[in-house]
């Protein structure tokens, strides 16, 4: 799980420039681009107004081929404008989401789940976008509205698990 706290940044946003962070455990890293700073200290903040896009690189491992892995993202939007979430798994599959949440306190609505691996073949969401070893994640992040005056975006929280 990444926490977008500032003490755990290697490399911290600014002003849209690249950062890195990694997990704790560090078994996940995450890079990224055009997120202009932390939010009230609560996560990574990004103006997506005027056709503008934040994006995000997930590496983590797999080494079980029988391990059920999906994507959390705690998320949420900053305005009126949704917010159209994509990611690119290992550059096979592309999954789309949508963000149209305010900032919730018990936070219910603002999670947004994406299943990378689930083997259980009885199963209507039977996916495995996985392989063993290195996986990438390319998360791009825009608003749903490319004309928007005024969009913004918070990622509090990414975890795989």
């Amino acid at each position: 799980m990444v926490g977008f706290n500032p003490s755990h940044f290697t490399v911290r946003p600014f002003d849209g420039k690249p950062f890195r962070v990694h997990s704790g455990m560090n078994n996940l890293c995450v890079m990224g681009r055009r997120f202009a700073e932390l939010h009230e200290d609560v996560g990574l903040a990004a103006d997506l107004s005027s056709k503008k896009t934040a994006e995000l690189h997930v590496y983590f491992k797999s080494l079980d081929p029988e391990q059920q892995l999906v994507l959390f993202m705690r998320h949420w939007k900053l305005n009126e404008t949704g917010i159209h979430v994509s990611v690119r798994i290992n550059d096979t599959a592309v999954v789309e989401r949508h963000v149209d949440s305010a900032m919730i306190a018990d936070g219910s609505q603002n999670v947004t789940t994406v299943i990378l691996r689930n083997t259980d073949f009885g199963s209507y969401e039977f996916f495995d976008y996985l392989k063993l070893g290195l996986n990438h994640l390319h998360i791009r992040v825009r608003a749903e509205d490319p004309e928007a005056n005024s969009c913004g975006y918070v990622l509090h929280t990414l975890a795989i698990g």
